[in-house]
């Protein structure tokens, strides 16, 4: 809904405040908070695509500066709920983005599990990724996990079989337009 300023009396307009200690301080309790914004029309759909897709990089920037078991848990909270979210939301479209959000936090637990646990978890939450990013229906996050399965494939010594095919479904992903992980 948008709001016609030029009719808003200011002697009646209220604002909403809430005190900072009532925002939410981690990257799935401002997802959350954007999500019921958006369903009860405080804020357009296309701000909370926004501000949905933005803590990709307070996720990244923590993947190697937060301890394993820190960053982990931090993603496994992100994942139950963007569960939860997707259990109400009715928009296809923002159930296209939580699921791009799920696949990078799925993503980002794999590349973490990376180096330091088993390739049987590693692989596990890579194909966690790579099936979110299909529901999520972007070619670019699938290229961007089908990048980082090669990489795995070739850190764990694995065929390289499975690293070419890994990277040749990141390069041709995004279809004619470019993208990082074709590079990658």
């Amino acid at each position: 809904k948008k709001l016609d300023w030029a009719k808003v009396d200011p002697r009646e307009a209220k604002v909403q405040m809430q005190p900072a200690s009532k925002l939410a301080r981690t990257p799935a309790g401002r997802t959350q908070f954007v999500i019921e914004m958006a369903q009860a029309g405080v804020i357009s759909q296309d701000e909370s695509r926004r501000l949905i897709e933005h803590p990709d990089m307070e996720r990244a920037l923590s993947l190697y500066t937060a301890a394993p078991a820190e960053f982990v848990s931090a993603r496994m909270v992100d994942l139950g709920r963007v569960e939860a979210s997707l259990l109400t939301v009715t928009s296809s479209d923002l159930q296209r983005r939580l699921h791009r959000v799920y696949a990078k936090n799925a993503g980002f637990i794999a590349i973490r599990l990376n180096d330091v646990a088993g390739m049987e978890h590693t692989f596990e939450w890579f194909g966690i990724a790579r099936r979110a990013a299909r529901r999520a229906e972007d070619p670019t996050v699938e290229a961007w996990v089908a990048g980082h399965i090669c990489d795995a494939c070739t850190c764990y010594g694995q065929s390289f079989a499975a690293g070419i095919s890994a990277a040749q479904i990141a390069q041709t992903a995004g279809g004619s337009a470019p993208n990082a992980a074709a590079v990658f």
